[in-house]
Protein backbone atom coordinates (compact mmCIF):
# COMPACT_ATOMS: atom_id res chain seq x y z
CA UNK A 1 0.00 0.00 0.00
CA UNK A 2 0.96 3.60 -0.69
CA UNK A 3 -1.24 5.39 2.66
CA UNK A 4 -2.33 7.90 -0.35
CA UNK A 5 -5.85 7.79 -0.81
CA UNK A 6 -7.40 9.64 -3.46
CA UNK A 7 -10.71 11.22 -4.01
CA UNK A 8 -12.49 10.40 -7.27
CA UNK A 9 -14.90 13.17 -8.40
CA UNK A 10 -18.22 11.50 -10.03
CA UNK A 11 -21.78 11.54 -10.71
CA UNK A 12 -24.24 10.20 -8.52
CA UNK A 13 -24.71 6.36 -8.98
CA UNK A 14 -22.21 6.20 -11.25
CA UNK A 15 -20.20 2.77 -11.14
CA UNK A 16 -16.33 3.65 -12.55
CA UNK A 17 -14.55 0.89 -13.89
CA UNK A 18 -11.03 2.25 -13.02
CA UNK A 19 -11.63 1.93 -9.58
CA UNK A 20 -9.86 -1.30 -9.38
CA UNK A 21 -7.10 0.41 -11.28
CA UNK A 22 -6.57 2.55 -8.23
CA UNK A 23 -6.32 -0.11 -6.09
CA UNK A 24 -3.88 -2.10 -7.83
CA UNK A 25 -1.63 0.83 -7.73
CA UNK A 26 -2.13 0.31 -3.95
CA UNK A 27 -3.89 3.72 -3.50
CA UNK A 28 -7.31 3.67 -1.54
CA UNK A 29 -9.82 5.53 -3.89
CA UNK A 30 -12.51 7.39 -2.69
CA UNK A 31 -15.86 8.16 -4.57
CA UNK A 32 -17.53 11.68 -4.18
CA UNK A 33 -20.24 12.53 -6.12
CA UNK A 34 -20.42 16.26 -6.87
CA UNK A 35 -22.87 16.37 -9.55
CA UNK A 36 -26.73 14.77 -10.01
CA UNK A 37 -28.06 14.22 -13.68
CA UNK A 38 -31.16 15.98 -14.10
CA UNK A 39 -32.98 15.38 -16.87
CA UNK A 40 -34.96 18.47 -17.92
CA UNK A 41 -37.06 19.69 -21.04
CA UNK A 42 -38.90 15.82 -21.67
CA UNK A 43 -42.09 17.10 -23.52
CA UNK A 44 -40.13 19.10 -26.02
CA UNK A 45 -37.28 16.24 -26.89
CA UNK A 46 -39.93 14.48 -27.31
CA UNK A 47 -41.74 16.21 -29.73
CA UNK A 48 -37.84 16.87 -31.88
CA UNK A 49 -38.00 12.98 -31.50
CA UNK A 50 -41.47 12.24 -32.75
CA UNK A 51 -41.28 15.22 -35.87
CA UNK A 52 -37.99 13.37 -36.89
CA UNK A 53 -36.71 16.25 -38.91
CA UNK A 54 -32.66 15.59 -38.85
CA UNK A 55 -29.96 13.60 -40.60
CA UNK A 56 -27.11 14.30 -37.97
CA UNK A 57 -27.00 13.93 -34.19
CA UNK A 58 -24.25 15.40 -31.85
CA UNK A 59 -23.66 14.20 -28.57
CA UNK A 60 -20.77 15.65 -26.73
CA UNK A 61 -21.39 13.44 -23.25
CA UNK A 62 -22.93 9.71 -22.40
CA UNK A 63 -25.68 11.26 -20.42
CA UNK A 64 -27.18 13.57 -23.53
CA UNK A 65 -26.69 9.91 -25.27
CA UNK A 66 -28.91 7.97 -22.28
CA UNK A 67 -31.38 10.68 -22.25
CA UNK A 68 -31.83 10.60 -26.17
CA UNK A 69 -31.72 7.12 -26.56
CA UNK A 70 -34.42 5.93 -24.01
CA UNK A 71 -36.82 8.63 -25.58
CA UNK A 72 -35.85 7.44 -28.47
CA UNK A 73 -36.82 3.87 -27.85
CA UNK A 74 -40.59 5.03 -27.03
CA UNK A 75 -41.35 5.37 -30.77
CA UNK A 76 -38.41 3.92 -32.99
CA UNK A 77 -35.51 0.97 -32.76
CA UNK A 78 -32.53 2.41 -31.67
CA UNK A 79 -31.04 0.64 -35.11
CA UNK A 80 -32.49 3.05 -36.75
CA UNK A 81 -30.02 5.60 -36.36
CA UNK A 82 -27.59 3.76 -37.96
CA UNK A 83 -29.00 5.35 -41.30
CA UNK A 84 -27.98 8.53 -39.93
CA UNK A 85 -24.90 11.10 -38.86
CA UNK A 86 -23.85 10.71 -35.55
CA UNK A 87 -20.92 12.56 -34.30
CA UNK A 88 -19.44 12.32 -30.25
CA UNK A 89 -17.11 13.93 -27.94
CA UNK A 90 -15.56 11.31 -25.99
CA UNK A 91 -14.78 7.26 -25.80
CA UNK A 92 -17.32 6.72 -23.49
CA UNK A 93 -19.73 8.77 -25.04
CA UNK A 94 -18.83 6.77 -27.81
CA UNK A 95 -19.55 3.40 -26.11
CA UNK A 96 -22.66 4.55 -24.63
CA UNK A 97 -24.06 4.83 -28.18
CA UNK A 98 -22.78 1.31 -29.28
CA UNK A 99 -24.08 -0.12 -26.21
CA UNK A 100 -28.05 0.54 -27.58
CA UNK A 101 -26.80 -0.86 -30.76
CA UNK A 102 -25.41 2.23 -32.63
CA UNK A 103 -22.83 1.82 -34.97
CA UNK A 104 -22.82 4.56 -37.43
CA UNK A 105 -20.54 6.63 -35.43
CA UNK A 106 -18.24 8.59 -37.67
CA UNK A 107 -15.57 9.22 -36.40
CA UNK A 108 -16.05 6.84 -33.46
CA UNK A 109 -15.14 9.63 -31.00
CA UNK A 110 -13.03 12.90 -31.03
CA UNK A 111 -11.54 13.87 -27.47
CA UNK A 112 -13.11 17.73 -27.59
CA UNK A 113 -15.90 19.32 -29.07
CA UNK A 114 -13.34 21.78 -31.37
CA UNK A 115 -11.49 18.91 -32.38
CA UNK A 116 -15.02 17.05 -33.10
CA UNK A 117 -16.35 20.38 -35.00
CA UNK A 118 -13.16 20.78 -37.07
CA UNK A 119 -13.77 16.68 -37.99
CA UNK A 120 -17.33 17.75 -38.89
CA UNK A 121 -16.62 21.30 -40.82
CA UNK A 122 -13.82 19.29 -42.77
CA UNK A 123 -15.85 15.98 -43.81
CA UNK A 124 -17.99 18.69 -45.76
CA UNK A 125 -21.25 16.92 -46.43
CA UNK A 126 -23.92 18.45 -47.62
CA UNK A 127 -27.66 19.38 -46.59
CA UNK A 128 -27.02 18.46 -42.79
CA UNK A 129 -29.86 18.87 -40.58
CA UNK A 130 -28.37 18.87 -37.20
CA UNK A 131 -30.02 17.93 -33.77
CA UNK A 132 -27.45 18.38 -30.94
CA UNK A 133 -28.89 17.46 -27.26
CA UNK A 134 -26.85 18.47 -24.76
CA UNK A 135 -26.29 19.46 -21.41
CA UNK A 136 -27.56 23.06 -19.47
CA UNK A 137 -23.75 23.71 -19.28
CA UNK A 138 -22.94 23.12 -22.76
CA UNK A 139 -20.50 26.08 -23.78
CA UNK A 140 -22.34 28.44 -26.12
CA UNK A 141 -19.10 28.64 -28.94
CA UNK A 142 -20.69 25.18 -29.63
CA UNK A 143 -23.92 26.19 -30.74
CA UNK A 144 -22.65 29.23 -32.56
CA UNK A 145 -20.18 26.95 -34.96
CA UNK A 146 -22.78 24.28 -35.50
CA UNK A 147 -25.01 26.40 -36.15
CA UNK A 148 -22.28 27.91 -39.01
CA UNK A 149 -22.16 24.09 -40.80
CA UNK A 150 -26.16 24.19 -41.34
CA UNK A 151 -29.63 23.68 -39.88
CA UNK A 152 -29.14 23.57 -36.22
CA UNK A 153 -31.71 22.23 -33.54
CA UNK A 154 -30.41 22.21 -30.29
CA UNK A 155 -32.11 21.81 -26.89
CA UNK A 156 -30.86 21.50 -23.17
CA UNK A 157 -32.16 17.52 -21.75
CA UNK A 158 -30.31 17.70 -18.66
CA UNK A 159 -28.89 19.78 -15.72
CA UNK A 160 -26.00 19.01 -13.96
CA UNK A 161 -27.00 19.96 -10.46
CA UNK A 162 -25.17 19.87 -6.97
CA UNK A 163 -26.10 16.21 -5.24
CA UNK A 164 -29.07 16.41 -2.72
CA UNK A 165 -26.87 13.91 -0.67
CA UNK A 166 -23.63 15.12 0.74
CA UNK A 167 -21.24 12.82 1.28
CA UNK A 168 -18.58 13.99 3.94
CA UNK A 169 -15.09 13.86 3.79
CA UNK A 170 -11.97 12.77 6.02
CA UNK A 171 -8.50 12.59 5.15
CA UNK A 172 -7.19 12.33 1.60
CA UNK A 173 -4.07 13.24 -0.56
CA UNK A 174 -4.97 13.08 -4.18
CA UNK A 175 -7.93 13.75 -6.11
CA UNK A 176 -9.18 13.19 -9.78
CA UNK A 177 -10.88 15.75 -11.68
CA UNK A 178 -12.43 14.35 -15.10
CA UNK A 179 -14.39 17.77 -15.96
CA UNK A 180 -14.63 20.98 -14.76
CA UNK A 181 -18.36 20.62 -13.67
CA UNK A 182 -17.27 18.44 -11.16
CA UNK A 183 -14.40 20.56 -10.19
CA UNK A 184 -16.88 23.83 -9.90
CA UNK A 185 -19.41 21.64 -8.02
CA UNK A 186 -16.53 19.94 -5.19
CA UNK A 187 -15.94 23.52 -4.64
CA UNK A 188 -19.18 24.84 -3.94
CA UNK A 189 -19.55 21.88 -1.73
CA UNK A 190 -16.38 21.85 -0.08
CA UNK A 191 -14.58 25.33 -0.49
CA UNK A 192 -11.22 25.18 -1.80
CA UNK A 193 -9.20 25.08 1.27
CA UNK A 194 -9.61 21.45 1.48
CA UNK A 195 -7.29 21.22 -1.73
CA UNK A 196 -4.05 23.02 -0.36
CA UNK A 197 -1.37 20.70 -0.33
CA UNK A 198 -3.36 17.95 -2.39
CA UNK A 199 -2.16 16.47 -5.83
CA UNK A 200 -4.57 17.63 -8.29
CA UNK A 201 -5.11 15.21 -11.68
CA UNK A 202 -6.83 17.28 -13.74
CA UNK A 203 -8.20 15.20 -17.04
CA UNK A 204 -7.34 18.04 -19.47
CA UNK A 205 -7.31 21.23 -20.67
CA UNK A 206 -10.64 22.78 -20.13
CA UNK A 207 -10.89 21.21 -16.42
CA UNK A 208 -7.37 22.39 -15.77
CA UNK A 209 -8.33 25.85 -16.50
CA UNK A 210 -11.42 26.04 -14.30
CA UNK A 211 -8.97 24.97 -11.32
CA UNK A 212 -6.32 27.27 -12.35
CA UNK A 213 -9.24 30.17 -12.47
CA UNK A 214 -10.00 29.43 -8.95
CA UNK A 215 -6.58 29.73 -8.03
CA UNK A 216 -5.12 26.49 -7.29
CA UNK A 217 -2.26 24.12 -9.09
CA UNK A 218 -2.93 21.33 -11.38
CA UNK A 219 -0.45 18.81 -9.84
CA UNK A 220 -0.43 16.81 -13.55
CA UNK A 221 -2.39 16.61 -16.52
CA UNK A 222 -2.09 13.73 -19.61
CA UNK A 223 -1.65 14.99 -23.15
CA UNK A 224 -4.44 12.87 -24.19
CA UNK A 225 -7.77 13.76 -22.52
CA UNK A 226 -8.54 9.92 -21.15
CA UNK A 227 -9.16 8.20 -17.78
CA UNK A 228 -6.21 5.93 -19.21
CA UNK A 229 -3.59 8.67 -20.01
CA UNK A 230 -4.78 9.97 -16.58
CA UNK A 231 -4.38 7.16 -15.13
CA UNK A 232 -0.72 6.39 -16.22
CA UNK A 233 0.31 9.82 -15.20
CA UNK A 234 -0.93 8.48 -12.31
CA UNK A 235 1.17 5.32 -12.16
CA UNK A 236 4.11 6.86 -13.18
CA UNK A 237 4.17 9.52 -9.93
CA UNK A 238 4.09 6.14 -7.58
CA UNK A 239 7.33 5.44 -8.96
Amino acid sequence: MTNRKIIITTTTGRKLWYEKDLIEMGMEPILVPTIEIVPINRDKLTEIIKDNDYNTLIFHSQYAVKIFIEEYKKFFLPSELNKINIYSVGKKTCEMLMNYGVNSIYPKFEFTGDALFNLIKSDGKDNLKIFFPHSKLTDEKYIINYKTLSELKNLVVYDNQIPRKIKKIKDFTDIIFTASSTFNNFIKIYGKDILKDKKIFSIGRITSKAINNAGLKVYKEPKESTIDSLLAEIRGDLL
